[in-house]
């Protein structure tokens, strides 16, 4: 068994005042004290003062000082009482029968009281009844095997991915389709159909962080990035299947990779433009394009020089551009540094990936770099890819340390070094680092997700985090 490696916390552990407490935990012993002195001197039997007065040092000893799991009890109260009082993700569908009858009309319901939702009218709308679903050759077995639910009308499926009130409008919706026996007169059931699932809501945002280069984050910016372009799937009405738009930008100035990692030819991103003050034309003269589907506007092949560096609204509006050219999702490789153009991605995107190597300086550095990021206000928009994983270092103190999650480790795997020697994706072939690296393109693009089966309770709000 592999010798496992721990690693004291403390590098960003709060300030300690008097008693070994920091000030939370010692204003909450302070108020216990003082609570005990008003009880024992309140003007009632003794019998009834003492029990109280011991049971207020006791909490407040308790909260002070007490632990569990890495964390102190205080923060678990605090956490509980979030939770308690945070509203609940609700989740709800739209089902339509199935009419043998082409141009009948649906009947629809929702379940529970949605008429105050803002997903309601957009589902009415889309509650209108679809042309019939073309039948499978019928001398095509395989087709016929793998989409059974396509003699079935569609039915739509809602959940929200994000719980947080200022994005509520980010969904997934799911179609589902009513399957049919060969009888037809036999209901199989609902089954998702994972590779054309309607995608709702605003173009995602998404970049990895380091403040040491060397890390991987480019690697792994190019890995999921080509993932969610070959594999992802959506449907515009439910029924035909495309592929996910998905860009690559490169913002590393001063040490351009992407283009070796996609073995492109090098069309630079100063070539669009983007060192200009006017915004370029058409991006597509500019971007290249992967065997995958990836669109990538490439970074310089030469650093950029301290005066001449691409400014933020420069980059702002082609972001603007590919939002407007209907992304869904939109990848930034940056720098490990916070210059102006780092900043601004920090700032404008989604979800911020902190790159952990599980060494020593590694995991410094990544407590660097979580408490600049804090300090910056981006502490929601953070979390954690393990990268290079031997197997041999516990990181459960570490995640407690910082109030993080993992969401995916990546195992040393030398097919990685193999795959960008030779300009391959190694996320589209097999190997444990293959797996992981699909499993966090399946947390950003839940469909992705496979072996969901038929129900409910297996569909993506269930993130995996470990």
């Amino acid at each position: 068994m592999a010798e496992t490696t721990t690693f004291a916390d403390g590098f960003d552990g709060p300030e300690v005042i008097v008693f070994g407490l920091p000030a939370p935990q010692l204003l909450v012993v302070v108020g216990g004290a003082a609570l005990a002195y008003c009880t024992i001197h309140l003007p009632v039997p003794v019998f009834v003062t003492a029990p109280a007065t011991i049971l207020a040092i006791a909490i407040a000893a308790v909260l002070g000082w007490g632990t569990w799991a890495s964390r102190p009890v205080l923060e678990w109260v605090f956490l509980a009482g979030r939770f308690a009082t945070s509203p609940r993700i609700r989740t709800f569908a739209l089902l339509s029968e199935v009419h043998d009858e082409p141009g009948e009309s649906a009947t629809t319901g929702l379940s529970g009281d949605v008429s105050d939702h803002p997903w309601a009218l957009w589902l009415e709308a889309a509650a209108a009844p679809l042309p019939p679903l073309p039948e499978p050759p019928p001398d095509d077995d395989d087709v016929e095997e793998a989409a059974p639910h396509r003699k079935g009308r569609p039915q739509l499926f809602v959940l929200p991915t994000t719980p947080s009130a200022d994005d509520a409008t980010d969904a997934v919706i799911l179609p589902f389709a009513r399957a049919l026996a060969d009888d037809e007169d036999d209901e199989v059931g609902l089954v998702a159909d994972a590779n054309s699932p309607i995608f709702a809501g605003a173009t995602r945002k998404i970049t990895f962080f380091s403040l040491n280069g060397g890390t991987g984050k480019t690697t792994l910016a190019t890995e999921v990035a080509g993932v969610l372009a070959a594999r992802g799937r959506h449907s515009r009405d439910g029924v035909t299947a495309e592929r996910l738009k998905v860009a690559l930008i490169d913002l590393d100035l001063q040490s351009a990779t992407v283009s070796v990692r996609l073995g492109i030819p090098h069309k630079a991103i100063s070539d669009s433009g983007l060192d200009q003050a006017s915004p370029p034309g058409d991006l597509d003269d500019y971007m290249v394009t992967h065997h995958t589907g990836l669109r990538a506007l490439l970074g310089p092949p030469k650093p950029v020089a301290t005066g001449h560096s691409i400014l933020p609204d420069q980059i702002a509006k082609i972001v603007s551009q590919l939002e407007g050219d209907g992304y869904h999702f939109i990848f930034f490789d940056v720098g490990s540094d916070l210059s102006e153009v780092t900043t601004w991605v920090l700032g404008a995107v989604h979800d911020i990936f902190i790159v952990l190597p599980p060494t020593a300086g590694g995991i410094l550095n990544t407590y660097r770099a979580t408490e600049v990021l804090r300090r910056m206000g981006l502490r929601h928009k953070l979390s954690y890819v393990v990268n290079r994983d031997h197997g041999d270092v516990d990181l459960r103190d570490v995640m407690a340390d910082l109030s993080g999650s993992i969401r995916a480790a990546i195992p040393y795997d030398m097919a990685v070094e193999q795959a960008e020697n030779a300009h391959r994706l190694v996320a589209l072939e097999s190997g444990s680092a293959a797996t992981a690296i699909n499993g966090l393109a399946a947390h950003l693009y839940p469909p992705l997700q496979t072996g969901r089966g038929k129900s409910q309770t297996s569909l993506p709000w269930r993130r995996d985090v470990s």
